[in-house]
């Protein structure tokens, strides 16, 4: 995989991404405009997780979703 996590942290931040994906914020118009942060970090604390540095890597993950999803409607048309 080409983005695959490289470190014990970035797996740790993977997992909650792939766990907590219903944590998402929406905009008025119903667009995804980022990740709910302080529900990730209470789930990594929970998972037995750095939840400090998982919330250091979280921003960056945000930002990549934030820019497929973006890739995503463009491709599909804006819908």
């Amino acid at each position: 995989m080409e983005n695959e996590p490289q470190s014990e942290d970035g797996f740790a931040a993977w997992d909650i991404i792939c766990a907590g994906h219903t944590q998402l914020r929406a905009g008025g118009m119903g667009g995804v405009v980022g990740l709910d942060m302080p529900a990730l970090i209470e789930m990594a604390r929970l998972r037995g997780y750095d939840a400090e540095i998982v919330s250091r890597l979280l921003p960056d993950a945000e930002q990549g979703l934030l820019a497929a999803i973006a890739e995503r409607m463009e491709s599909d048309g804006g819908e």
